[in-house]
């Protein structure tokens, strides 16, 4: 007899006596005793067989995928009809659109402390899925992930790290690509026509608000270890402020319009500059915007910027800096190449195959084969090899890990070379990641791409876009030829000198009517190493310092 059981899980177990015939059990789970024998209770008098059939109908009504991805997959469409239930699995019943991240705990037979969990619900790995589900024909699906992201906008316009099914936050830290995501997935719902309301006065708007006050440093990036100036958060930033722009000048709002381009033309223009060596090889965090990084993590990060338009596939830092990562992060694996996020990354198993314990060596993705299978596409290459590497990953369970095993075989451990290791599995984002890339071999066309941005960077000519300083990016250099706008968070006027305060120029500054206000500086005709500085001067009293900003 035991009165409790751990650390590990429960099972509950109970024996019957039964001379003859058949009977029916049910087992009720609820946070007290009568509430869980109610549960029990109110299914037995439904009957197993009212209860099978209501589930049967349920499933029967899901839509199917299209035939055309099954064609272009390489099991004849067995991994992509299991990732469309599965993606269906993690939604909460209680909770519409509440799309966890997987049903797993990583490494859950040492982690005990109930944080390191993966049912809960991220907008990022939310996004991913509506996306993969709005793709493969389920719109319902993706307007309910949308609606429950809506319901879950902070007053200010963010959303937090992630949070519980009835949208109770557990991580609070600030993403920005989490930020941007929803704004993304507001115009694919637009594009495909499955809106059934404007997003912009109440969603979309405020969330690019958000971006465009707290930007372009994120508090973590994408694999939250760390924060800094990302590419990969960049790159969804500004596809989202474009987006933003396009809807802004739907509704009339041309001055915000106008803002949230000049912020995106500016960001786009630096995003080399801000995190690439002088080599051209772009790094996973840059933390000066002033100065090229001279050194940095490798990592793949940088082909969101192809992902969204804002680059073209071929482009020469792009192809330079695969080569670095194929060198650094690339591992064979039986069933194909996969890659690991990034040099230094400690999120997995120790070498000897102890569990992560806070410490450990990343291992490899399969969702980062996902991601390059869709640029050796958009670079007329072609993807099936690793379309069925995907699928080799997924095994004869048909489930996409978080991470697989790259090292030798560690049998004591139940660690085998190119098997899932004992990371989250299965991982909502792999499977949708794996939808996405059918989706895109089979149109021959890539849907994320957000053709206003496309047009504007890659298509037209070279932009020339004024820096724009504010408290939360206080830069202190400026490229010759270029114009600096400071961006103030309420109204204010700025006094400039460009002779060192022997004499000054006082400009209004304009209402951005984002809650922003920007005073343009005119130093686009001052010579290189020229310095300048300026105040500002509010309603209520004066800065209380100056800034200074060197021409390079």
């Amino acid at each position: 007899m035991y009165d409790h059981a751990g650390p590990g899980n429960v099972n509950v177990g109970g024996e019957f006596g039964v001379r003859a015939g058949s009977f029916q059990m049910a087992i009720g789970f609820a946070h007290s005793r009568a509430d869980a024998e109610e549960v029990a209770r109110t299914a037995l008098q439904k009957g197993a067989g009212s209860v099978r059939q209501a589930f049967e109908r349920a499933w029967r009504a899901q839509p199917e995928i299209p035939r055309a991805l099954g064609q272009v997959s390489g099991d004849e469409g067995m991994l992509a009809r299991a990732s469309f239930a599965l993606l269906h699995c993690l939604e909460d019943k209680s909770h519409a659109g509440a799309f966890i991240a997987s049903p797993s705990a990583p490494w859950g037979e040492t982690n005990h402390d109930g944080n390191q969990v993966y049912h809960l619900v991220w907008p990022r790995d939310l996004c991913r899925i509506a996306t993969a589900l709005l793709d493969a024909g389920d719109t319902d699906a993706a307007l309910r992930a949308f609606r429950h992201l809506q319901q879950h906008q902070r007053p200010d316009g963010g959303w937090y790290q992630n949070w519980f099914m009835d949208g109770t936050p557990h991580w609070q830290s600030t993403e920005l690509d989490q930020v941007a995501l929803p704004i993304l997935l507001a115009w694919r719902l637009g594009v495909a026509g499955c809106l059934d309301h404007d997003p912009y006065p109440t969603m979309v708007r405020p969330a690019a608000q958000f971006i465009v006050r707290e930007g372009p440093l994120t508090q973590l990036d994408r694999w939250e270890d760390s924060g800094g100036l990302s590419p990969s958060t960049i790159a969804s930033c500004i596809a989202a402020l474009i987006v933003a722009a396009e809807f802004a000048g739907d509704a009339g709002e041309h001055i915000a319009a106008n803002h949230f381009r000049a912020v995106a033309d500016y960001w786009n223009d630096r995003v080399e500059s801000w995190c690439s060596l002088p080599n051209g090889q772009y790094v996973r965090l840059a933390s000066d915007p002033d100065h090229r990084p001279t050194e940095g993590a490798v990592a793949p990060e940088f082909l969101e910027l192809v992902r969204y338009g804002l680059r073209r596939p071929k482009d020469d830092r792009v192809l330079r800096s695969l080569q670095g990562v194929d060198t650094s992060l690339k591992v064979s694996l039986p069933a194909g190449p996969s890659w690991r996020r990034y040099t230094g990354d400690q999120y997995g198993e120790h070498e000897d195959g102890a569990p992560w314990d806070g410490s450990g060596r990343g291992r490899a993705w399969p969702v980062l084969t996902g991601e390059r299978a869709r640029h050796f596409f958009s670079m007329g290459l072609p993807a099936a090899e690793l379309v069925r590497t995907l699928e080799g990953f997924a095994g004869q369970g048909l489930a996409l890990p978080e991470q697989l095993w790259d090292g030798p075989d560690i049998p004591s451990r139940r660690l085998q070379f190119g098997k899932p290791n004992g990371s989250a599995c299965p991982l909502g984002w792999a499977h949708a990641e794996y939808l996405e890339l059918l989706v895109t071999i089979a149109l021959a066309g890539f849907p994320d791409i957000v053709m206003p941005a496309r047009r504007r960077y890659t298509e037209g000519t070279a932009l020339e876009p004024a820096f724009i300083w504010s408290h939360r990016h206080q830069i202190t250099r400026i490229a010759a030829g270029r114009r600096l706008r400071v961006q103030l968070p309420r109204p204010a006027a700025v006094h400039y000198s460009f002779d060192n305060w022997q004499t000054h120029v006082e400009i209004d500054a304009v209402d951005t009517t984002l809650g922003l206000w920007v005073a343009e500086v005119p130093c686009n005709r001052l010579a290189g190493g020229t310095e300048f500085a300026w105040t500002i001067h509010y309603m209520t009293g004066w800065e209380g310092k100056n800034f200074s900003m060197t021409v390079d």
